[in-house]
């Protein structure tokens, strides 16, 4: 535990065991794959159905169980801007429509963590797109249009997926 965790214990041969040195507040990261996030990801979108039923609360304690010892720290909530409209949680598709629905095929996908007030501003590149709006549907077409670059420059955490690799952009610091 404390070569592969980091954890503070050390033999205590008066109770000839391992002790910690120090108070213990939570467990160290889990490794998880690209896939892996992804997958969390596609599961909290899936689940944003049960939003105002008594599955609600039990569904949001238990992501923020499974999800509090990412390494890179991605947390999962119930849509924000845009409102509780389920078509808007993420991911997005990374296109120029950047499509509503719970199925399709693309090459990458974006996540975010944050809020972007002035994504607005970008409808002469991104266009008008059908259906209900957020920040970050808004920032998929865009990154569909102008690439990844926009996304060091705007606030919050990004996270662009492909098949091969995740981009962060932002603070992924804990």
């Amino acid at each position: 535990m404390r070569d592969r965790l980091g954890l503070p214990i050390e033999y205590d041969q008066l109770h000839f065991g391992f002790v910690y040195t120090e108070p213990v507040t939570s467990f160290p990261s889990i490794e998880v794959s690209g896939g892996e996030v992804v997958a969390l990801f596609v599961a909290e979108k899936a689940l944003a159905q049960y939003r105002g039923t008594s599955f609600e609360q039990s569904l949001k304690t238990a992501f923020e169980k499974i999800t509090q010892g990412l390494k890179d720290r991605i947390e999962f909530r119930w849509a924000s801007v845009g409102g509780g409209e389920p078509l808007l949680c993420h991911p997005f598709p990374v296109t120029a429509e950047a499509a509503l629905g719970y199925e399709g095929v693309c090459r990458s996908v974006l996540f975010h963590n944050g809020t972007w007030g002035n994504w607005e501003n970008e409808q002469e590149i991104i266009g008008e797109l059908d259906g209900p709006m957020s920040d970050s549907r808004a920032v998929a077409a865009l990154v569909h249009h102008k690439g990844t670059k926009p996304l060091k420059k705007l606030p919050g955490r990004w996270a662009v997926t492909g098949s091969e690799e995740i981009e962060l952009f932002g603070d992924w610091q804990p």
